[in-house]
């Protein structure tokens, strides 16, 4: 989209910025497993991106598992997506 690459360009240049995890997401993950519910994550993040963010975020070991489809090669609502084999955290 070349009518947005001022856009990608600061987006791109500042992603360790831009991206923050919310306090409540290891919280929210927690009380859906206390329900008796599984806890699953399914991400559209694109693969770079993931690589950068997804250590730093303290909530992931709370969730049962996890999909980023750009690893995956596949994107929702592909339902090969929902039926590929969740990676452990």
């Amino acid at each position: 989209m070349p009518q947005y690459s001022k856009e990608v360009e600061i987006f791109r240049k500042n992603t360790e910025d831009l991206v923050r995890e919310q306090e409540y997401s290891a919280t929210l993950i927690r009380a859906v497993k206390s329900a008796g519910y599984g806890a699953y994550i399914l991400s559209n993040y694109p693969k770079e991106l993931s690589e950068t963010h997804w250590p730093k975020f303290r909530f992931l070991p709370e969730a049962d598992g996890y999909i980023i489809s750009a690893l995956e090669k596949l994107a929702k609502p592909d339902p090969a997506i929902f039926r590929n084999n969740m990676g452990s955290l």
